[in-house]
C-alpha cells in the first residue's frame, strides 16, 4: 500500500510508502499500486503508474480517478 497525497484542488501531487500525518494543506488516500495501475487507460503510453501519477485526481465522491486529458505545466 502506499499514500497518494492530493493538494486542495484534488489533483495528485505526490506519494508516500510510508505512514503520513494528516495535515490541512493535503489530502491522504491509501491505494495499492496495482489499483493505480489499473486505472491507466488502454493505449496510454505509461508502464507504471509512477510514471503519470499526476493525472490521478479525486472525483466528487473522493474516488480517485484517471485523468486522461491532464496536461503538466511546462
Amino acid at each position: 500500500m502506499i499514500e497518494l497525497l492530493f493538494n486542495n484542488d484534488n489533483r495528485c501531487i505526490g506519494y508516500s510508502k510510508i505512514p503520513h500525518s494528516t495535515t490541512n494543506d493535503y489530502e491522504i488516500r491509501q491505494v495499492s499500486e496495482s489499483e493505480l495501475n489499473k486505472l491507466i487507460p488502454d493505449g496510454f503510453d505509461a508502464e507504471s503508474w509512477k510514471e503519470v501519477r499526476r493525472h490521478y485526481k479525486l472525483n466528487g465522491e473522493d474516488d480517485i480517478i484517471f485523468d486522461e486529458d491532464y496536461e503538466p505545466k511546462k
